[in-house]
Parts: structure tokens; C-alpha cells; sequence
């Protein structure tokens, strides 16, 4: 057969569902010219395969790999580009759900995360920090504070306001570029806040990966995670925040596809490719309306404590979307209202943590005061009111407020007769006129 080799064109599609964290990604490449010998074949690297990042639900190819391999922590599909004439094409379409990495998220956690056992190789300085490490040492000094996260936080202000972006040649990658010019692109902005952070004894390391959102002639972009000994690996985008998205130190979109922690190895083993680029498309949601229905018929038999019916509907809900926090949220309570207080507590805190949005946080709280009332602890659940109470106008704006009726919410009344439940109740009169 013909030897060919692929100049290679990435279509990159986001297929977006309720909650907008699932995506399908379509690549596509597509053979254009005569293979050399001696050149090598396609190695593509695919996601990141580890659920506390992002759930790979499926891959399909449209020309099966002739292997998929490990390299390194990374996984790669490779094909063998003799058995491909000019024009052919591979489609990689990839199904997946992502998961919340920021520091917003990490704080709404109830469990503290137990130390990866190789933690100390993300103390090490890379060897093209060695010439620079005085520098940095020297930096970092300046930058440390008396808490790990204040000197997270002030290193990331410091990389966001001293560079700024700029297409990078290879030879100038990194840190010594940020020292040296004071600009680069999202691998320099990455590598510089990494190297600070363990400067100061703060385990960190480059993601590369993509961003679901952001247009870029770049394959893969590159983002930061830091360790911290409370909340564990924690995302932080300094690129992004200086830049196209605009975004916080604190919170982070949905929307990053994790690809590999090793940011010595390329997007694909290629040699000969070029033309690379990839471009994203965002399809109509679905499932919203479907949710919106089920969750009317919810709030109707989870009143009328047709509790049967109330678990076959969320069963319903979460074959749509099944990180849809109300799910777990009437789950939990339907559990408290069984008494199952240990099954409930669980759920509840689940649903706190998929809870993002402030009326979703407020609306979560809420029902775990319903619970403390329910398991009789009326000092918890007029705090926990309390807690949902702050994001009342949030709750609002989106839904029929539960504060309006307090009296007529049957989970809380238990607390009807307390002395210091009266008295929030007169507070929150008193407040409303």
C-alpha cells in the first residue's frame, strides 16, 4: 500500500447536557499527504482516565487504534498510518463528565482527603528550574504569607499581574521565560506559579488539557494544581484569569478536560504533522425540560409523603443527569423522614457539594436543616436555617422561596413549640416588612 502521512485537522465538539458538565469531544483527523519511511505514525493522547477528575464514560473510534498504550501516566491511541489512504479519516468521539476542581468546590467538602502517597515528587524543582532557582527562592520568599492559602492566593496575583500573554517559540517555555520577558503563554503562566509554589514547600504540578468554552489555535492548554494539606489537589487557571476568560482565583467553569500531569509529553507522538488545530461547538441542552417536568411531580408526592413514588421519579432524574444535586437532596430527605439519618446525612452532603450556584447552596442548606429538625436537633437546624437564610434573594430569583411558609413546612415541626425558633421566626418578620 501507498506510504502516507496526515497533516492533521482537529474539529472539537462539546456536546452540552443539564448541568453543563457533560460533553461528548469529536476529534477529527484527516490524512492529506504521502508518509515518509522513516517518519513515525499517529500516537493521539486521549482524556485522563481518573473519576476524582473526570468520569470517561466512553470512546469510540471511528477506525479502531492498533493499540492503545501507557506512557508514563498517560494513555495514547496509535495507529499505523500505511493502512490509510489520502483523505481518510479518524474520528475519536470521547463521552464524558467533569468534575469541580476549584477552591470553592474543595471548601463545601465534609471530608479532608487523604495524601497521595507519591506527593513529594511535586516538591521537586524540574531541572530547567535549576538555573533559575535563586531567582525563584528569592521570589517565593517575598510572596509566602503566614497560611498556605494566603500564599497560594498571592502567588497567583503575582503570576496574573507580572505577565502577560504572548505566543511562545519552544525553546522559550517555562519559568525562565516568565523571569527573563515577563510574558508566554498558559504552559509559561502554569510552570512559574508552580515552580513559586514549591518554592515555599507547597506540592503543586502543570495540568494540560481543555477548556470547554475557550477558542484557541492551541491542541492543549495548560492550567495549575496546588496541594493543600485541608482540601487536597486544588485547580487554579492564572492564564485564563489574566486573560480570554476573565476568570477568579477562587472558582473555576466546569468546563476543563484533564489530559495528562506530565507536561514533558506532547498532545500526540506525530513528527510530521501539521496544520494543527481544534475548535469547539456547543449543542442544544438537553434534558432541562425533562428534569423541570419531574421535579413539579416531585414537589407533589414528596407533599402528600407518597415517598414510593418520590424515589421512582428521582430514579427517572437520574438516568438524565445523575449529578443533578436535587436528586440527592430529596433523596436524603426522604431517608430522614424513615429515620435513616446516617443514609441521609450522606446524601445531603452530596448534594452540598454538587450544589455550585448560590440559590443551589441555599436550597441544599435548607434541607439539611429539614433534616436536623427531623433527627430532633433543633439547635442545628435553626442554624443551618440561618446559613440558608443569606442566599434567600438568590433562592428567589429562581424559585418559590420555602422561608415564606416556615410554618407550613411539615419536617420542621418539631420546632413549632421552641423558645428560640419563635423568636428567628419574629426576627424574619421583622425583616420582611
Amino acid at each position: 500500500m501507498k506510504n502516507i502521512y496526515a497533516s492533521l485537522f482537529i474539529i472539537f465538539l462539546a456536546t452540552c447536557c443539564y448541568g453543563q458538565n457533560k460533553y461528548t469531544l469529536t476529534e477529527t483527523y484527516t490524512v492529506k499527504k504521502q508518509k515518509n519511511a522513516n517518519e513515525p505514525d499517529l500516537f493521539i493522547l486521549l482524556p485522563l482516565f481518573a473519576n476524582e477528575y473526570q468520569e470517561v464514560r466512553g470512546i469510540d473510534f471511528s477506525v479502531e487504534p492498533d493499540s492503545v498504550v501507557e506512557r508514563k501516566g498517560n494513555t495514547y491511541a496509535y495507529w499505523d498510518l500505511r493502512n490509510f489512504q489520502k483523505n481518510d479519516q479518524i474520528i475519536v468521539k470521547t463521552s464524558l463528565r467533569l468534575h469541580r476542581r476549584d477552591l470553592h468546590t474543595a471548601k463545601k467538602r465534609s471530608v479532608t482527603p487523604e495524601p497521595p502517597a507519591d506527593l513529594q515528587q511535586y516538591l521537586k524543582q524540574k531541572s530547567t528550574i535549576l538555573p533559575i532557582a535563586i531567582e525563584i527562592n528569592q521570589l517565593a520568599s517575598r510572596l509566602k504569607k503566614t497560611t498556605e492559602l494566603a500564599t497560594i492566593k498571592n502567588t497567583f496575583q503575582y503570576v496574573v499581574d507580572n505577565i502577560k500573554y504572548a505566543f511562545t517559540l519552544k525553546n522559550e517555555k517555562g519559568a525562565s521565560q516568565a523571569l527573563l520577558k515577563g510574558k508566554g503563554d498558559s504552559y509559561v503562566y502554569a510552570d512559574f506559579m508552580v515552580a513559586l509554589c514549591k518554592a515555599n514547600n507547597i506540592p503543586a504540578r502543570v495540568v494540560q488539557g481543555k477548556i470547554i468554552g475557550l477558542i484557541e489555535d492551541a491542541l492543549l492548554e495548560n492550567w495549575v494544581e496546588v496541594y493543600t494539606e485541608e482540601y487536597g489537589w486544588i485547580a487554579f487557571d492564572p492564564n485564563n484569569a489574566d486573560n480570554t476568560l476573565k476568570l477568579g482565583y477562587s472558582k473555576l467553569p466546569n468546563s476543563y478536560v484533564y489530559y495528562s500531569f506530565n507536561d514533558t509529553h506532547p498532545y500526540m507522538y506525530d513528527g510530521a504533522f501539521s496544520n494543527t488545530a481544534w475548535t469547539w461547538a456547543k449543542e442544544k441542552q438537553i434534558g432541562q425540560a425533562d428534569i423541570d417536568l419531574l421535579l413539579k411531580k416531585l414537589y407533589t408526592h414528596y407533599a402528600k409523603k407518597d415517598h414510593q413514588t418520590v424515589l421512582k421519579i428521582l430514579d427517572q432524574m437520574t438516568m438524565i443527569d445523575p449529578s443533578y444535586y436535587r436528586i440527592y437532596e430529596f433523596r436524603g430527605m426522604v431517608q430522614a423522614r424513615q429515620g435513616q439519618f446516617d443514609k441521609a446525612y450522606k446524601n445531603l452532603q452530596y448534594a452540598l457539594e454538587l450544589a455550585h450556584q448560590d440559590h443551589e447552596i441555599g436550597l441544599a442548606t435548607y434541607a439539611l436543616a429539614n433534616y436536623y429538625a427531623l433527627k430532633n436537633e433543633p439547635e442545628s437546624a435553626i442554624a443551618t436555617l440561618k446559613k440558608s437564610q443569606k442566599r434567600v434573594e438568590e433562592i428567589k430569583r429562581h424559585c418559590s422561596c420555602p422561608f415564606e411558609n416556615l410554618l407550613e413546612d411539615e419536617d420542621l415541626v418539631s420546632l413549632k413549640d421552641n423558645a428560640a425558633f419563635q423568636a428567628y421566626l419574629k426576627e424574619l418578620a421583622q425583616e420582611n416588612k
